[in-house]
């Protein structure tokens, strides 16, 4: 059987202006990104060693935007240090944005006073903790998948990403005891993993470098470069050799081959040589 290729993925701003607002207003998540995001920490309880009221406030936010109508990258603007008390507010912000859509947004680390007082705090404002992120992209097997490459993806890639998710989740709980793990879909051509332990959140730079250096096992040789290559032309001409003969032999057609009286059907697809 002849599969239809994979259509190209749609530019962001296919999606109309009014259905993102609708989006944010009565579908996207916010009471779980809450719950996720402030690790218990309520801005509507005092503060004590097990309560910080401030902070989500102190989470970086960054929005991606874009003028209302926009198709083109142009027309994108990248907001930082926004900062909020609530996920209520930053709901909020979204819905009334009127002269600007946001598309996408970022959670960046966490610092040690609110984002909105960055610029008066100076010498206080520093990073103290941020979730463990890996960004496994379909893009990094181009050198060793056959099916597709570049931005296209198809079910065959995904087994790619499915061996690396195993991997890289039993090293993360096996090898380093981190166990609150969430994998979601990058929205495009490939999956994110967050490590949200406190462990994981409080590694400073060098740790986090050194554990990713212990992960990094895949490293592909020029040798089976040249092998993937090779297994590309074979795949292409072995697509041709299934093109000619379904054109040669359509659906249902039986050839007579072989002895007098002996007829085998072929099946649609089978190749001769």
């Amino acid at each position: 059987m002849v599969q239809q290729a994979d259509a190209p993925l749609p530019h962001d701003a296919s999606v109309a202006d009014k259905d993102l607002l609708f989006y944010y207003d009565k579908l996207f998540p916010f009471g779980e990104l809450s719950k996720w995001l402030t690790y218990k920490n309520s801005p509507h309880l005092p503060e004590s060693e097990a309560n910080d009221p401030l902070f989500f406030a102190k989470r970086e936010v960054c929005f991606t935007c874009r003028k209302p109508g926009g198709l083109d990258n142009a027309d994108e603007f990248f907001l930082r240090w926004q900062s909020f008390r609530t996920v209520e507010e930053m709901k909020e912000k979204l819905k009334d944005m009127s002269s600007l859509v946001c598309f996408k947004f970022d959670f960046g680390a966490v610092y040690s006073v609110p984002v909105s007082e960055k610029d008066s705090s100076h010498s206080a404002f520093r990073p103290e903790q941020k979730e463990l992120v890996f960004d496994i992209d379909m893009n990094d097997y181009d050198d060793i998948r056959t099916c597709c490459t570049d931005k296209r993806v198809c079910q065959k890639c995904w087994t790619f990403l499915e061996v690396a998710m195993s991997l890289l989740d039993a090293a993360l709980r096996e090898d380093f005891g981190f166990e609150n793990i969430l994998w979601v879909f990058s929205g495009r051509r490939g999956v994110h993993c967050w490590v949200c332990d406190s462990s994981a959140r409080l590694l400073p730079s060098d740790g986090r470098a050194q554990l990713c250096e212990y992960l990094n096992i895949c490293t592909v040789s020029p040798q089976r470069k040249a092998e993937a290559e090779r297994g590309k032309e074979e795949e292409k001409r072995g697509s041709r050799r299934r093109e000619r003969n379904t054109e040669q032999h359509p659906a249902g057609e039986n050839t007579t081959k072989g002895k007098e009286g002996e007829t085998k059907g072929k099946q649609e697809g089978e190749t001769t040589e």
